[in-house]
């Protein structure tokens, strides 16, 4: 199958992970207590992005995108409650003009994980008006960037970000509020549809998104009836909870996004624990049974084909937002990629017209500060080599460029880029 001439080819820039000196963020605080942060490393560098992004989107060009999916940094944005920090305005600008200069298309990510300081000082999403405090925020961004961008993610991966802050307690935000989830998942729903109303107002021809971080869930024991209705349970959680509470609260004429942004990172067990009551009873584990976290997944492009079946019914446009795996070698990335676009190339053919995806962004552009694991993880089409932050093109990235400049996986690409280095 053949890609049409408009799709998005792309990866990821995640501001808190990449651009460093995020300091009035709730993160950079959570960083400075020693062992939450796996290799004791903080954001402070991150992968110097807020100073060089003039050159990594230039290299992104080079390696045959014609997108980008952004994250802004809201603490950067309104490190106070009462004032935005209009220089901090003016460098997103810059930031999206020079994207656009770079002939890359942009998805604007509003929140991605941090949240500033003073935010979550008054109680974070369990504040009464924390809604209409992230409301102001989109009307500022898309009043300085909407004549630059036309997609738009209010919140990303919503419920992944809830997993991680108040069931399995990775995150900061819990911490003063034992049993917050539903609160905050109620604030989330009214934020994405406060925002979607600013973002459609602002800028008329705004697509707006709903951002899913999707998952397939299998049973640790798959003759178990139990373990089989936890992961029942996870998977319908994880993949449709939070559109379904968009539906709930604005009808079916407006569910608050126009397109869905999917993110896959890999397929996920969990088996019945009874006593893990603030985990609904579904516990993540690994191949032995045991614990585990919800980001421990195990690669799986079948799992992308099952997704995309699941999305395809809800008959709306699709943009895969992060689309990765972390490795130290990029001969399975190499293998990743060829085999997770394999199946979106796949599935659009099974599906003809009933499956629009328009966009296939890799996670992610740089490698960076991967939250609780610090820099352990490398997801990076380009790497960058810690301390002095050089960028050296991984072999992946080249292959990805080949994908891009010919809409479809040449015979042979892959062992023509993957089996030689080279150099940007």
């Amino acid at each position: 199958m053949q890609l049409p001439k408009s799709f998005l080819y792309g990866a990821t820039v995640g501001a808190h992970q990449v651009e460093g000196a995020d300091f009035e963020s709730d993160w950079w605080r959570w960083e400075q207590r020693p062992s939450r942060i796996r290799d004791g490393e903080t954001s402070e560098h991150g992968a110097g992005h807020l100073t060089r992004y003039e050159s990594d989107f230039q290299l992104a060009r080079k390696l045959g995108h014609n997108a980008v999916c952004l994250g802004l940094s809201w603490p950067r944005i309104q490190p106070v409650s009462d004032a935005f920090d209009t220089e901090a305005l003016a460098h997103y600008r810059r930031v999206f003009e020079h994207a656009a200069a770079c002939g890359l298309t942009p998805v604007c990510v509003l929140h991605h994980v941090t949240q500033p300081a003073w935010f979550s000082t008054r109680g974070g999403w369990q504040a009464a008006d924390a809604a209409t405090q992230f409301q102001q925020y989109a009307q500022q961004v898309a009043v300085t960037l909407g004549d630059l961008c036309q997609w738009w993610i209010p919140v990303y991966e919503p419920e992944f970000w809830l997993t991680l802050t108040y069931r399995e307690r990775r995150w900061p935000g819990w911490e003063r509020v034992q049993r917050g989830y539903r609160t905050a998942a109620t604030r989330l729903v009214q934020a994405q549809h406060l925002a979607a109303a600013t973002l459609h107002e602002q800028v008329p021809e705004a697509q707006v998104g709903v951002s899913v971080r999707g998952s397939v869930v299998e049973p640790m024991d798959i003759h178990s009836p139990w373990d089989t209705r936890a992961a029942q349970y996870e998977q319908r959680r994880l993949n449709m909870r939070f559109m379904e509470s968009l539906a709930s609260v604005g009808g079916d004429t407006d569910p608050a996004f126009d397109f869905i942004g999917l993110s896959f990172y890999g397929k996920m067990r969990v088996r019945f624990a009874p006593c893990y009551l603030r985990g609904g009873c579904a516990l993540p584990v690994d191949d032995a049974g045991l614990a585990a976290g919800i980001d421990a997944t195990e690669t799986s492009a079948t799992g992308l084909d099952e997704l995309l079946a699941e999305f395809a019914v809800l008959r709306r446009p699709i943009l895969l937002t992060g689309i990765g795996m972390a490795s130290e070698d990029d001969a399975l990335r190499c293998s990743f990629l060829h085999d997770h676009v394999e199946a979106m190339l796949r599935s659009m053919e099974a599906c003809g017209d009933g499956l629009d995806v328009r966009a296939f962004f890799h996670a992610s552009l740089l490698d960076g500060f991967e939250w609780h694991h610090g820099y352990t993880r490398r997801y990076g089409l380009v790497h960058v080599r810690r301390p002095g932050l050089e960028r050296t093109p991984n072999p992946s990235a080249w292959f990805f460029k080949d994908i891009a400049e010919h809409g479809h996986i040449r015979a042979g690409a892959r062992k023509q880029f993957c089996n030689n280095k080279r150099e940007a």
